[in-house]
């Protein structure tokens, strides 16, 4: 009965007309709540209202609606919304542009992995060369600064595209130089 967070778990809405194309789809304009049948008209068709002002009388909505109406409705906007040669080439068009979104997006992912690889790999060189110099590393250390505060930078960038932020490679490289500056001063 109750799930991991400790509280009960809630069944999906099946609506129990299958009859009616709308059954389970609408939702009161006031409090977002369901809609259900609620009523009959004078003709027997049924009528739909907020379940909320309906049954508790907690939403202030208490019109209802003819649902054979609401079906006319329905279908007459969906013919002229989708069907529609114009709005099938608009969503063609949203398509095409999101997919060349997604493209561009992907290629800059790709060329920031790239350079973060390169700059990981230069990080490890220096640090394996400070390692095994005899003379001060002030320059290494300080190239190795610039390069590190540049890969942070495109991990940053590749967080807010939506890709990993720090690779296996990445953490190795940064563990590795952590332990060479370990080294360097014990």
């Amino acid at each position: 009965m109750f799930g991991p967070t400790g509280k009960p778990r809630r069944r999906a809405v099946i609506p129990r007309n299958n009859e009616d194309p709308l059954a389970g789809v609408l939702r009161c304009g006031v409090c977002n709540g369901h809609m259900r049948i609620a009523q009959s008209s004078r003709n027997g068709a049924p009528r739909a209202a907020c379940a909320s002002a309906h049954q508790r009388g907690t939403c202030e909505h208490t019109r209802s609606f003819d649902m054979d109406v609401l079906l006319e409705d329905a279908s007459a906007k969906i013919q002229v919304e989708l069907l529609s040669p114009k709005a099938i080439e608009e969503a063609m068009r949203a398509w095409k542009e999101e997919r060349k979104n997604d493209r561009n997006k992907g290629s800059e992912h790709a060329k920031l992995e790239r350079r973060r690889c390169v700059l990981t790999t230069e990080i490890e060189r220096l640090s394996y060369a400070i390692a095994n110099s005899r003379r001060k590393p002030d320059e290494l250390l300080k190239r190795i600064d610039e390069c590190d505060l540049e890969r942070e930078s495109i991990e940053d960038r590749l967080r807010l595209l939506g890709g990993r932020g720090e690779n296996v490679i990445g953490s190795i490289a940064r563990n590795s130089v952590t332990d060479t500056f370990r080294r360097l001063e014990g």
